[in-house]
């Protein structure tokens, strides 16, 4: 394809998987033993191809151990924060500093349950939630998520699923895509800091995900603030129900199935000059427009007017797959929870919610009544009596969930 193509697709912090970054909030200790397991299992792939299969995986064991140094201070970073999340989940709304959109869906029975945007990193003022949100989650019975990354370690970090997303026929990332482009994505992430010539190895899409990481960062905002993983972590805690929509094993399906040509236009577009303050600028408009209530159908819309027909079509069927056809599956979740009885607080990446394809628009098909919450429906009798929310900062050096933005694992959208 031809380069210098700047077009609009829906970026992981706000369609993206639960494996990608609903567990960024416990800084980069995973992500460095992710990163360092792909690493090992390509050197193990290349230099010792004769030896047996539980000799490769005891070499990549040993070679994939983290620095103790580094896993210290991450761990450190990460409790601080974590702390100030168990402090800060669950207070009054008048401490509040934001009001993203939370429905209510009623179906023709009159049951309900109540629906929310994630977004998947931010700042600090995404730890507590507006009083229409407490009052609505107290009443939940369960939370509902894409999957539960934080207890699902093993199989992020098995070889066999990362050895999909490394190259392993002895080529590396500078025999599959132009020169120029190759080049211009070295000096994104030098500049970053985040550059390792063991990178050459990843595919495409996985560094579509380093971009995507560093622009994030760029944008001063932290994967640490991710909504999901917050609640996640609060609903352990306090006894709710974890209910999962998805699973990691489908989730990591779907990402190690993106075609090589689909990969190679997104990483066409980290290679495009400007990236990083456009891609930044981009999050942080989207990510004040979650906090405000403010994201409508526009935010989700590409723009795709710039590729030509055949890359057209290898994109809209990437957004089928990573977006529409897990609409309908997410939709169909919701309405055997509403049949159920049960109450649930649904939270999904905000972009699975809007157009006419969106989970919002299904819900209405199926002929449910949707709400949007206010301030007036917070009921203070009910956030009186909601249990505080449990100190959650022991969870993290031991079991802190994969770095979705993991350059051993690719971006969603």
């Amino acid at each position: 394809m031809k380069s210098g193509k700047k077009i609009s697709i829906i970026t992981a912090l706000l369609l993206g998987f639960s494996i990608i970054t609903a567990g960024c909030g416990n800084g980069d200790t995973q992500s460095s033993k992710v990163s360092s397991e792909a690493q090992s299992s390509v050197t193990v792939s290349s230099e010792a191809e004769s030896k047996t299969e539980e000799s490769k995986v005891k070499e990549n064991s040993a070679e994939s151990t983290p620095d103790t140094s580094s896993k210290e201070e991450s761990s450190q970073a990460s409790a601080e924060e974590s702390s100030q999340t168990s402090e800060s989940s669950g207070k009054s709304s008048s401490e509040s500093k934001i009001t993203p959109i939370v429905w209510e869906v009623t179906d023709t029975n009159g049951n309900n349950i109540y629906m929310m945007g994630s977004i998947h990193a931010g700042d600090a003022d995404a730890l507590i939630m507006p009083d229409y949100f407490e009052t609505a989650y107290a009443r939940c019975d369960a939370l509902a998520v894409e999957c539960d990354a934080t207890s699902s370690l093993s199989t992020l970090t098995s070889i066999s699923d990362l050895q999909k997303l490394v190259y392993s026929d002895g080529t590396t990332i500078k025999d599959h895509v132009p020169e120029d482009e190759y080049n211009s994505a070295v000096k994104l992430l030098t500049d970053a800091g985040s550059y390792s010539p063991l990178y050459d190895m990843y595919k495409p899409i996985m560094w579509s995900t380093l971009a995507e990481k560093a622009a994030v960062e760029y944008a001063g905002l932290s994967f640490n603030y991710a909504v999901d993983t917050t609640l996640i972590n609060r609903s352990k805690k306090e006894g709710k129900e974890l209910l999962e929509i998805e699973s990691v094993e489908s989730q990591m399906a779907l990402l190690t199935s993106v075609p090589d040509e689909t990969q190679y236009i997104l990483f066409n577009q980290i290679a495009q000059e400007n990236y990083l303050n456009e891609a930044s600028n981009s999050i942080n408009r989207i990510y004040v427009k979650w906090k405000t209530g403010a994201l409508s159908d526009e935010d989700f819309n590409n723009d795709l007017s710039k590729l030509s027909p055949e890359e057209q079509t290898l994109i809209e069927d990437y957004n089928k797959m990573m977006e529409y056809d897990r609409n309908e599956n997410m939709a169909q979740k919701a309405m055997e929870y509403l049949e159920s009885g049960k109450k649930v607080m649904f939270v999904v990446g905000s972009a699975h919610f809007f157009k006419e394809k969106g989970i919002i628009q299904l819900m209405k098909n199926n002929g449910c009544t949707v709400r949007q919450l206010t301030h007036d429906d917070a009921d203070p009798s009910v956030l009186t009596s909601s249990s505080e929310p449990a100190d959650n900062s022991s969870e993290v050096s031991s079991e802190s969930p994969v770095n979705e933005t993991d350059p051993a694992v690719p971006r969603a959208a």
